[in-house]
């Protein structure tokens, strides 16, 4: 009887361990960057290109900005990134060396300049 209650206990602990290291393993590693997209007017510029880049990976990702001008790039892996964006009439917007944490949120307002 007691090497059954023995075998069941660690059973039990194992399956523990399992599920613990299952919830560390699915922690949130990404984070996010958000922004409003305007001109020195501060007038909101919809349908802006921003392009997010990884610079370690050089994996990009890119979304037009809402009619509110907003841009989001969510759940990114952290590390460092630069920031670009392109609407026709204006010149080009960059930003580099932006680092992502884990959890962080950043926002991000971008400026475009007529040109």
């Amino acid at each position: 009887m007691k090497s059954q209650r023995r075998s069941l206990v660690s059973i039990v602990v194992v399956v523990l361990a399992l599920l613990s290291s299952s919830t560390i393993l699915r922690a949130d590693v990404t984070g996010s960057i958000t922004g409003v997209v305007h001109d020195r007017a501060n007038a909101v510029i919809t349908g802006a290109k921003v392009t997010v880049t990884n610079v370690k990976t050089n994996l990009s990702q890119q979304v037009a900005s809402g009619s509110d001008g907003s841009y989001h790039f969510l759940a990114l892996p952290a590390g460092t990134y630069k920031v670009s964006a392109t609407a026709s009439g204006f010149r080009v917007y960059n930003a580099t060396d932006i680092v992502l944490q884990v959890n962080d949120q950043l926002s991000i307002n971008i400026t475009l300049d007529v040109g």
